[in-house]
């Protein structure tokens, strides 16, 4: 099957299948995500969307899914959007509105067997604090609920973060429309965790140093280096790079792969382990080995890149117990970068330092945890005002 490739100038386009009806009708079709109706979340209500959601409901008609499909290989997209009730308060209850309205936005981008719902904490807790944020998470294509449509038949660029990187922009950001004339001028944050993360210094020089944009990369794993990479072969019980083309046999014979994510989350809620497990229940094991073999194959995402990080709106978080990525080792390759010492911080904990659920008693009993996501959403509220987010209560006072 034809495909699109991460450098192809054949674009999907904006014209070409955003759906159909006013610009972002298709917020107000989200469905309630099960917080939601619970009413378990104070201050804050969030909706689920995913392309054949937007299809059922007459917003994107199947040629268009198809043309979709050609160009990213992706069977469905999946994502989640978060309002503060202030803010819908503020327009009506028009979710579109409130989108249109937002004074900034922040994208969550999970790591390797992750989904959406590992930000869930994040997410409402930015939005409680600051009424005119919108909030974002999505499930990266090929995990959960973006499967591809075959992944056995797929190109490998696709689960390399250049072709993440890629697909993303094509979806969200072109077809969605989060880069139109209505939002693309938003102050906007991406939160990025572990192979996500790393894929951020990948993105197109002029994107990273937009001045409104910042990025939050959480634990990267900058695994191209020598020194880096041992110690994700040592996480997964392998020699060398030799072993890896036998890698993604053992994630699809469903040998080694459950392990490896028992070990990957051992120090997150167990609420987030229990969304990992579901994941990897629920995620092509072609996908998890390839995507994993990807990352440890690939050169350095930002090679040839002519980018002052040291300039650009980006702050890396790191875990000092992290055992796949390991603090001392990325740290250095950071500053080596060009990262400077004021944007690398550290934090008590391991790769899931931030991990925090309020449905979880045990995860709530962890102050370490509950401290971690209060600073790191701080650093997220930093970062939107770097890239120009002036916070602003009055609007919703007395809404």
């Amino acid at each position: 099957m034809a495909a699109g490739t991460p450098n192809s100038s054949s674009k999907l386009g904006r014209e070409k299948w955003h759906p159909a009806g006013l610009p972002f009708a298709w917020v107000d079709a989200g469905e309630p995500t099960t917080v939601e109706k619970r009413r378990m979340v104070s201050g804050v209500r969030s909706w689920d969307y995913s392309l054949q959601l937007l299809h059922r409901k007459w917003l994107l008609p199947r040629e268009t899914l198809a043309q979709i499909r050609e160009a990213t290989m992706l069977a469905d997209f999946f994502w989640r959007m978060f309002f503060s009730r202030r803010l819908l308060k503020s327009v009506g209850g028009s979710k579109q509105q409130a989108l249109l309205k937002a004074e900034a936005l922040v994208f969550f981008e999970h790591g390797w067997c992750g989904c959406a719902e590992i930000w869930e904490d994040l997410c409402n807790l930015i939005c409680q604090r600051n009424p005119g944020v919108v909030a974002i998470a999505i499930d990266v294509p090929g995990f959960f609920r973006s499967p591809f449509v075959d992944d056995r038949e797929i190109a490998d660029r696709f689960y390399t973060g250049e072709g993440m990187n890629w697909t993303l922009e094509e979806v969200l950001k072109v077809g969605l429309g989060f880069e139109s004339e209505e939002l693309g001028g938003k102050p906007q944050v991406t939160v990025a965790h572990s192979m996500r993360a790393a894929a951020q210094l990948g993105k197109k020089a002029e994107t990273l140093t937009r001045k409104d944009r910042g990025f939050l990369l959480l634990a990267p794993a900058l695994v191209s280096e020598d020194l880096v990479r041992s110690r994700l072969y040592q996480f997964l019980g392998l020699a060398s790079l030799g072993e890896m083309s036998a890698l993604v046999r053992k994630f699809e014979d469903n040998v080694l792969a459950r392990q490896v994510v028992e070990r990957l989350v051992s120090g997150a809620s167990e609420a987030v382990k229990e969304k990992h497990r579901r994941v990897f229940e629920n995620t092509s094991k072609r996908t998890i080995g390839a995507t994993i073999t990807a990352l440890s194959k690939q050169d350095r995402p930002w090679k040839g890149q002519e980018v002052k990080i040291g300039d650009t709106n980006t702050k890396a978080l790191l875990g000092i117990e992290d055992r796949l990525v390991g603090v001392d080792q990325t740290e250095a390759l950071l500053l080596k970068l060009g990262f400077r010492p004021s944007q690398i911080k550290r934090f008590q904990g391991d790769h899931y330092f931030f991990s925090v659920d309020t449905s979880d008693r045990d995860s709530l009993g962890n102050l370490q945890q509950v401290i971690n996501r209060d600073l790191v959403v701080e650093e997220i509220e930093t970062l939107l005002t770097q890239a120009g987010w002036k916070k602003s209560l009055e609007p919703y006072l007395y809404t």
